[in-house]
């Protein structure tokens, strides 16, 4: 429950992805991360249960972070550092 619950999908969030399949999908609607996060964190007898009884165990929900990925030094940037400076010392 931690793990579906540490990243917080808002409101305007779920309207812009239920917005987004009626217009793609018509009728058919498809569960979303962000729906099955508020059913099982925020809708559930089991969710209000734990948080009024074990709360300690939750992690905070965070907001989403604007990130692309691959920024920064990642393992596979240094390899291909390492292979690109090993391939010019031949």
């Amino acid at each position: 429950m931690s793990i579906i619950g540490a990243r917080l999908y808002t409101d305007k969030e779920l309207e812009a992805t239920a917005k987004m399949q009626k217009q793609n999908f018509e009728s058919v609607s498809f569960p979303t991360f962000g729906s099955v996060q508020r059913a099982v964190s925020y809708e559930s007898f089991t969710s209000s249960l734990i948080k009024s009884q074990a709360s300690f165990l939750l992690v905070k929900p965070t907001l989403p972070e604007n990130k692309t990925l691959g920024e920064g030094n990642t393992v596979g940037k240094r390899e291909a550092s390492d292979v690109e400076k090993a391939g010019r010392g031949k």
